[in-house]
């Protein structure tokens, strides 16, 4: 007899079989089953552009676990000339590590795979802008004057009430 699940999900693998009959209920062991899914790339990925080259991750997520590789349509040479990307297998997830590319502009893709498909995520490669930090920099350094400035009048402003009261003090005294 086959049975067939329909609408299954990734997370459902654990299955029992129940029958009743005049004589009572019968429950089974539970019933493993090891969904296949294509590759999903996760969120998490990332590619960084530093000072060293671009360091890129690339996790997958899938049943059986995808093969990752590597593509840039603009730069081809560059990737193939460097170390093989480093890979990480923990269940059904996969991160492989791209590091030290020279590449510094165009898109680096991540082609992730599997006997059902296949899933990618392109990456967009720019120099970083070096006003970008100026840009952080003015306005915090801006934002900081102003709370000591606004500091130093509360401050004086509470000085003066102190010196005021106790002058006032000393006349009546006298």
């Amino acid at each position: 007899m086959d049975i067939t699940v329909e609408n299954v999900t990734r997370e459902e693998s654990e299955y029992y079989c129940s029958a009743q009959n005049d004589v009572g209920i019968g429950t089974s062991k539970p019933i493993h089953l090891a969904i296949q899914y294509k590759p999903a790339i996760l969120l998490q990925s990332s590619c960084v552009l530093g000072s060293e080259g671009v360091t890129c991750h690339c996790i997958a997520e899938s049943n059986p676990p995808a093969t990752i590789t590597w593509e840039s349509p603009d730069n081809d040479d560059q990737i193939a000339q460097n170390p093989q990307p480093s890979s990480l297998v923990r269940g059904h997830r996969v991160t492989s590590t791209l590091q030290g590319v020279t590449v510094t502009h165009g898109e680096i893709s991540c082609l992730a795979t599997n006997k059902l498909g296949s899933g990618y995520r392109n990456f967009s490669l720019q120099k970083p802008d070096p006003h970008t930090n100026v840009l952080i920099i003015i306005p915090a350094v801006l934002f900081g004057v102003v709370v000591i400035l606004v500091i130093a009048v509360i401050y004086r402003r509470k000085t003066r009430k102190t010196l005021f009261v106790s002058s006032r003090n000393s006349r009546a005294r006298q």
